[in-house]
């Protein structure tokens, strides 16, 4: 489990931090009990590895605050109702929010929240911005190892 939404460690890439170095902490789940704290504050994120067979697997938390959440996803802690959403996010009990698309999480300054009031429209634009930088990135690994393509064909042929 980790508890802060960046894991990037400063300390060991730049010479000059704006913010502290490491501002996440990480727990291993190896118990049935396990406390977590970071002075930072944070999201929890629960990292399941690929390829695990571990099913659903309910996990029980207290003393904590919820961060409002905002998904068309069926996810536990995350809202789908926008009116929720958007009474959770007027609270300003968190710091935070977070928008979740099917394949992307983003989270925003609360003080950002006025400009995702329509948040559907910000899941769509990330998703269509994701599957053509996906296409792209499989063009390039296909032309890169000598793998043609039909449309890799026509783009040499469109470029000759």
């Amino acid at each position: 489990m980790q508890v802060g939404a960046h894991s990037v460690d400063l300390e060991r890439s730049y010479y000059d931090w704006n913010r502290f170095p490491r501002i996440s902490r990480t727990f291993a789940l190896d118990s049935p009990s396990v406390e977590v704290d970071n002075p930072l504050g944070g999201a929890l994120y629960v990292y399941i590895p690929d390829g695990s067979n571990a099913g659903e697997t309910l996990i029980g938390i207290a003393g904590t605050v919820e961060m409002p959440s905002y998904s068309r996803k069926d996810l536990r802690g995350s809202e789908s109702n926008l009116a929720a959403f958007r009474a959770a996010v007027a609270k300003k009990e968190v710091p935070w929010f977070e928008l979740i698309g099917d394949s992307f999480a983003l989270t925003y300054p609360m003080g950002m929240a006025h400009l995702y009031q329509d948040p559907d429209s910000v899941i769509d634009v990330m998703e269509e911005s994701l599957d053509a930088i996906n296409v792209m990135a499989e063009f390039l690994f296909d032309m890169f190892a000598g793998r043609a393509s039909e449309n890799n064909e026509v783009e040499e042929t469109v470029a000759a």
